[in-house]
């Protein structure tokens, strides 16, 4: 009857220790500090291995200080319970050829030191310790991270030329239909402008958010300089024939000759003196002029001769 073959496990790799055995005694290729000879009379009076300092044992055909010494030479060998094995094959749950046949226990000590060096060797040169050495080197590292700020990098380089090409269809004051003939000319000359953000109406968006920016900026560094403010305002028609108000605003920005501003374009509910006073001090209040701050700071007042602008009759 046929016994069934117990699989091996990691550490049934390199070395299965063997009973003491009369040879001759030759040295290792690797230089030690303890000769054989004395290592041998010790395996003849006492078999027992000496425990290392983690709690772990080394094949019994070692030294305290060849196991050491072979351990430094390679620092993935790792041993238990007097059986070698690979802590780096062992992590990533790679075998290679740890799972090979061990050494017979009829070998003797000479053949048994051949052995072992000769796996220890072939482990190291090995495939699939390669590819564990790679997977360890790569776990140590933030390869995702990486690869997100990659990605984005790449991302926010393609939205600011596009944000880049959108204000200047607003600056040359050309029609938001030119974006997407920009696009694809940029396109043809190399530049990489991503998917999205194309059409006409991501242009508008875009010149929308950046003039809402650059308000903001403005707006901030008149209030923070406590400089004297002037408003200009007028009527216009809508291209939906609403009424609307033009608000200007002039004062000096960042230390510079004060000079007028466009600030909002602001539709009427109605034409009265009582409507455009409500909508010019609400549009002075959501672009971050409060109250107390024009009533230090507001200084003139521009309109045209209309009573509704003067609040007269």
């Amino acid at each position: 009857m046929k016994m069934k073959r117990k699989q091996a496990t990691l550490f049934d790799c390199f070395y299965k220790p063997a009973p003491p055995a009369v040879a001759t005694e030759t040295a290792l290729e690797e230089p030690t500090t303890t000769s054989l000879t004395a290592q041998h009379k010790h395996n003849e009076t006492d078999v027992s291995v000496t425990p290392a300092p983690d709690g772990s044992s080394w094949p019994a055909v070692w030294s305290e200080s060849q196991a050491r010494e072979f351990q430094n030479r390679h620092p993935w060998l790792g041993w238990r319970e007097r059986k070698l094995g690979c802590e780096v094959c062992s992590t990533t749950k790679s075998t290679g050829v740890l799972t090979e046949k061990s050494s017979g226990s009829s070998e003797n000590r000479e053949t048994a030191l051949s052995s072992l060096r000769n796996k220890i060797r072939r482990h190291e040169n090995s495939r699939a310790h390669e590819i564990a050495q790679e997977l360890t080197q790569k776990c140590g590292q933030d390869l995702l991270g990486s690869m997100v700020r990659a990605v984005s990098d790449t991302v926010l380089a393609e939205t600011d030329a596009v944000f880049r090409t959108a204000y200047y269809i607003a600056k040359m004051n050309r029609p938001f239909t030119d974006h997407d003939d920009l696009i694809e000319l940029q396109e043809k000359n190399g530049v990489n402008l991503g998917t999205s953000l194309h059409s006409r109406y991501s242009c508008t968006k875009i010149v929308e958010h950046v003039a809402r920016e650059m308000q903001t900026k403005i707006v901030n560094s008149i209030v923070s300089s406590s400089n004297k403010l002037s408003v200009l305002i007028d009527e216009a028609t809508s291209a939906s024939h609403k009424s609307a108000m033009i608000v200007s605003v002039k004062a000096s920005i960042d230390g510079a000759t004060p000079e007028f501003v466009f600030l909002e374009l602001v539709e009427l509910e109605s034409q009265t003196a009582e409507s455009i006073e409500k909508a010019l001090l609400t549009c002075l209040d959501t672009a971050g002029f409060s109250e107390e701050w024009l009533q230090k700071n507001w200084i003139a007042f521009v309109s045209d001769g209309a009573s509704v602008m003067l609040g007269r009759n």
